[in-house]
């Protein structure tokens, strides 16, 4: 729900601060991160390797998808 929450949030926020596409990947990323940081070791690594990806690769999933 918090992510739901994050999503819709900087949704709204990106045309009023003026942030691009990349700042808001990055920053949503920055922020599963840290709640990763909350979790025991197991989990905690797993869960940090779920947010590893940069934005580069992700815009070029993305396209790959949006094309096929």
């Amino acid at each position: 729900m918090k992510r739901l929450i994050l999503v819709f949030l900087s949704a709204l926020l990106v045309p009023v601060s003026g942030c691009g596409t990349r700042q808001v990947y990055e920053a949503i990323q920055g922020n599963q991160r840290s709640e990763c940081h909350k979790l025991p070791s197991p989990e905690h690594e797993a869960c940090l390797a779920r947010y590893e990806e940069s934005y580069d690769a992700y815009r070029e999933s993305r396209e790959k998808a949006i094309n096929s």
